[in-house]
């Protein structure tokens, strides 16, 4: 990333399902929470075969789409 002071996550799923579950977890909140402490705006990507997905995902996983 060429950033010392950045911070990458990665985690892998079997399943859409699986990982709409996780980012509905508390776990997920938790992360939220310390990305929003951050001094610079946070990047979320979520990576699927086919598709990239940003907070907008989160929000429709989370809120939206239950």
């Amino acid at each position: 990333m060429g950033n010392p002071g950045a911070l990458c996550l990665e985690q892998d799923w079997n399943s859409e399902p699986e990982l709409k579950s996780h980012i509905r977890s508390s776990c997920f909140t938790d992360l939220v929470m310390l990305m929003e402490t951050a001094l610079e705006a946070p990047m979320l990507q979520i990576h699927s075969v086919s598709e990239t997905h940003g907070l907008e995902y989160v929000e429709a996983v989370r809120f939206g789409d239950k």
